[in-house]
């Protein structure tokens, strides 16, 4: 079992191939506000909040946008990994109107756990 959210930048551009993570935990969001969620991946990538959907991505297209209104305060997360055959990337990155693009910050970072 892995804790924290980290778990993703281990998974920015390794050589390993047919691996697979699911992350489970929570989002500690500081501002109900509309958030718009980016994400450049290769191969497969599954991101749900709150049990719905947003973003759910396969390889062809290396990017995908998202914009949804979060409320303040934890939120359910669930995100579903897979790499195929060559290199993998992942990144997430997450911005609103009093934030920058940006990787998810560490501050709404909630206890993971991980399977692979």
């Amino acid at each position: 079992m892995t804790s924290g959210f980290l778990t993703i930048g281990f998974l920015l551009n390794l050589n390993d191939s047919y691996f697979g993570y699911v992350l489970e935990g929570y989002l500690d969001i500081p501002n109900t506000d509309q958030y718009v969620f980016t994400l450049n991946v290769d191969d497969y990538f599954h991101l749900e909040i709150d049990g719905f959907k947003v973003l759910s991505h396969t390889y062809g297209k290396p990017h995908a946008e998202k914009n949804i209104k979060l409320s303040k305060g934890k939120r359910e997360v669930k995100i579903i990994y897979y790499q195929g055959g060559g290199a993998a990337n992942l990144n997430l990155q997450v911005k609103s109107s009093g934030l920058e693009s940006q990787s998810i910050p560490m501050s709404w970072m909630g206890n993971y756990r991980s399977s692979h």
